[in-house]
């Protein structure tokens, strides 16, 4: 069975300044937040204590009963998933629009395989192509890759960048 890499999240607890379309990268509840896109990756109530105490003030929280009236108040930002997305882990990166509750699975640490869709647009009308050419506003895709990148372990030995037609941007 495929990964889910897109769906959505359930914000069940939120700052006013996350209201927003973002990245976050997810962390070990216990090594403490590095940068403000980063959110303790929370599977028990334990780790979301152990977050706390690490300084977090984000959280995504996995299972299919999200216990958020548990969670600690100092998680200002609280996701939920479902637990089709166990297989998420620490230094993975996550777009979140958090109106709608819309996620995407952008960059998996563990997998040697990382590519980003730059945009669905194209102007080459290939034959072979199944996809035709789309007039659509994608920017927000390119902000959100600008998002990723300085958060990408440095051990990364490579990544694709994919489209449409990438090179359009």
């Amino acid at each position: 069975m495929p990964l889910p890499l897109y769906g959505t999240a359930r914000l069940v607890r939120t700052d006013a300044h996350d209201n927003r379309r973002q990245v976050l990268r997810l962390c070990n509840p216990g090594a403490g937040p590095v940068a403000s896109e980063d959110a303790a990756l929370i599977k028990s109530l334990e780790e979301s204590r152990r977050a706390v105490s690490s300084g977090f003030r984000k959280a995504w929280v996995v299972g299919d009963n999200c216990p958020v009236h548990l969670m600690p108040a100092a998680l200002q930002t609280t996701y939920c998933v479902s637990e089709r997305y166990d297989y998420m882990a620490a230094g993975d990166l996550i777009g979140v629009e958090a109106v709608e509750g819309r996620i995407r699975v952008h960059y998996r640490r563990s997998s040697a395989h990382n590519s980003f869709l730059v945009t669905d647009r194209c102007n080459h009308y290939c034959l072979m192509c199944s996809q035709p050419p789309k007039d659509v506003d994608d920017r927000w895709i390119l902000k959100e890759i600008g998002a990723c990148l300085p958060l990408i372990d440095r051990t990364t030995s490579s990544l694709g960048f994919t489209g449409g037609e990438p090179l359009l941007e």
